[in-house]
Parts: structure tokens; C-alpha cells; sequence
């Protein structure tokens, strides 16, 4: 809170708020409450017990991901893994994702295909330097489609 304040001042901003003082509010306002900072809400858990229940035992129920139009609704990619609602498609997709890549020595068979096409990357890097973002997404499609096609 204090940047908060220091930027009001530097901005030239008179601030008349009061210094929130979280362990004394927490008598006046319980164990959660509610400020408005710039337009945007702040929830502040002054408990552990009420924290622990909140974001573990029902993170299923306050949790979500935002919904993105065009992204998502518009470009058709709403059912893939980073744009699924929590619910019990993306418990599934998560846990085949896991199953996939989910620890090192599943990653680790990744390794050799990934150096060479590294030292693909640097060869033609040394042929054209001043292509570097063309490079780069050769790269990487050529990675991706590797993995996926074969």
C-alpha cells in the first residue's frame, strides 16, 4: 500500500485514505474483506483457516480462467487445455497432459531432437544473422511439427 501512496503523491495526486491497518481492521471487518484499488478489487484474507478453505478445499468453486472471445469462442480453440474452465474436461485433458510430459524422465526423451534441431538453428542463424525472428519460427515449427507428425 505504501507504492500505492507514493505514487499518488508522485503523480501530484491528494490522497485523503487512510493507511489500511490490516491486523486492527481485521476486528472491525472480520477475517475477509474488500477494497477497490485503482478500479480493481483486492480480496484480503486475513485468516489462514478461512485462506485454506477458500483457495484449497473449494478452489473448484472460486476459481476459473476468463472466457477469451476471440481467442477462444471466435478462433475455435475454446477445448484446448490453457483455454478449458476448470471442470472435468480439463481434470482429464490435465491428467493425460501429465501422463504425457508430466516429470523429467518422460520430458527427457524430448532431449535429443530438441539439441539438434538447436544446432540446425544456430547453423542457419550463422548463414543469416540479421533473420533471426524468421529463424526462430522455423525452429520452433519445425520442432512442433516434428513431435507431432514424426
Amino acid at each position: 500500500m505504501a507504492d500505492l501512496f507514493a505514487l499518488g503523491r508522485s503523480l501530484g495526486c491528494v490522497c485523503n485514505f487512510r493507511r489500511l491497518n490490516i491486523v486492527a481492521d481485521r476486528i472491525v471487518l472480520g477475517d475477509m474483506c474488500s477494497v477497490t484499488v485503482l478500479g480493481q478489487p483486492i480480496i484480503i484474507i486475513n485468516s489462514a483457516k478461512v485462506a485454506f478453505e477458500m483457495l484449497d478445499k473449494k478452489s473448484g468453486i472460486y476459481s476459473d480462467r476468463p472466457v477469451l472471445q476471440m481467442g477462444g469462442e471466435l478462433v475455435g480453440w475454446k477445448n484446448t487445455l490453457a483455454l478449458l474452465p476448470y471442470g472435468e474436461r480439463f481434470r482429464r485433458y490435465r491428467r493425460l497432459f501429465h501422463s504425457l510430459i508430466g516429470n523429467p524422465m518422460l520430458v527427457s526423451r524430448f532431449h535429443s531432437s530438441q539439441e539438434t534441431e538447436a544446432q540446425r538453428f544456430l547453423q542457419r542463424l550463422l548463414v543469416k544473422p540479421h533473420d533471426l525472428a524468421s529463424q526462430v519460427r522455423r525452429s520452433v515449427t519445425q520442432t512442433v511439427v516434428g513431435r507431432c507428425f514424426g
